[in-house]
């Protein structure tokens, strides 16, 4: 088949949605179809394996109309297209472009639709969320619109289901993954705490912080490691200033893959987050081997198994203090965690797997 895939980027240093349409289209790839990708100009990838097509569009004063400002140039590259494609899939609000496409050309060409959890649910101050809504109007008429949804988790289709009233038939789940091949143990622990995730009150950088200050009182040999951007990463640089922490906590961005996987591979990971539609930072560090810590919410409980892989807690200072000393005050639980979430991720999460499925979904359609 020819897939045609439209979303904001394909460069998995932007965060989750990146990592996915790299990671599928790359399957895709390899089960020998072509795949074209229609992104924004700066996001594409040298690891893609598909055709990218970049867009130029202008550059305004927010992220998210950016993604509103690249739509006249996708439609313009997909009008050109088109007739190429058997399936366009999209991810985001930036493939609201092809059922506003459909409104004004004739073409049957089917409309498979990623949900990557509901939009205005990904916004961490509540005061906004109304305006999230508003300006995430296109995930409304792309889960109108589409032939076909996938959701990344169960959590993400039982939300969408009630959030846009969906016919549970319309929507199948199909899992983020993993590259099992790359992200592999690349060391043995070396007495870090690991964040990764971008600096904002939903991810909880904050209250691992709170966490590890007092951890740090009995682990003086560990150090806590923030990967990442965000509106909250100076706050969060003050408050460690002011803990006296500088010489235990280390702040890093944009950085390799390859450095990424050592981090991984010599940490405890922890991302205490209030809202996940799957979380692929925690199946990578499991692949990887690292024991993972994570909040009962969301989709967070369908990737960590409770005391097996890692542990789920509550999301406050306390759990997670608590679990961090379980980890640290045992080097055999680290060890057999470690083991145990990387043969979780191989059996259930590898993305030829999820190629597979989602290949089935568009021969159905």
């Amino acid at each position: 088949m020819h897939i045609c895939f439209l979303a904001k980027t394909i460069d998995p240093k932007t965060g989750g949605l990146g990592r996915h349409v790299l990671e599928l289209t790359n399957s895709l790839v390899e089960r020998g179809h072509d795949v074209t990708v229609i992104t924004r100009e700066g996001y594409s990838c040298e690891k893609a394996k598909a055709e990218v097509v970049e867009v130029s569009s202008p550059e305004l004063q927010h992220p998210a109309l950016n993604v509103y400002s690249a739509m006249p140039g996708v439609y313009k590259a997909l009008k050109k297209r088109i007739d190429e494609f058997d399936v366009v899939h999209g991810h985001g609000w930036i493939s609201v472009v092809y059922p506003l496409f459909r409104k004004f050309h004739s073409t049957d060409t089917p409309f498979v639709y990623t949900l990557h959890g509901v939009s205005s649910q990904h916004i961490s101050r509540k005061w906004l969320k109304p305006l999230a809504e508003l300006v995430s109007k296109p995930e409304d008429w792309n889960v109108d619109e589409a032939d076909k949804l996938i959701a990344v988790s169960k959590d993400a289709k039982e939300r969408a289901a009630d959030y846009y009233d969906l016919k549970p038939e319309k929507v199948e789940v199909v899992y983020n993954g993993v590259d099992t091949e790359n992200f592999t143990s690349k060391g043995s622990f070396k007495n870090q705490v690991l964040f990764v995730g971008h600096m904002n009150s939903r991810k909880g950088p904050h209250i691992l912080l709170e966490a590890f200050e007092n951890v740090a009182k009995d682990f003086n040999d560990t150090d806590l490691v923030f990967v990442g951007e965000g509106r909250d990463l100076e706050e969060i640089k003050n408050k460690v200033g002011k803990k006296g922490l500088e010489d235990r906590t280390r702040f890093l961005s944009d950085i390799s893959e390859e450095k990424l996987i050592e981090l991984y591979s010599t940490s405890v990971f922890v991302l205490p987050s209030s809202y996940e539609g799957l979380g692929m930072v925690y199946l990578e560090a499991m692949s990887c081997g690292s024991p993972v810590i994570g909040c009962r919410n969301s989709a967070v409980p369908e990737v960590i198994k409770d005391g097996e892989t890692g542990y789920l807690v509550d999301r406050s200072t306390e759990a997670v203090e608590e679990a961090l000393r379980k980890l640290l005050s045992s080097p055999e639980d680290i060890e057999e965690m470690g083991k145990a979430g990387r043969e979780w991720v191989v059996e259930d999460f590898t993305w030829s797997e999820i190629a597979r499925r989602t290949e089935q979904i568009y021969r159905e359609l």
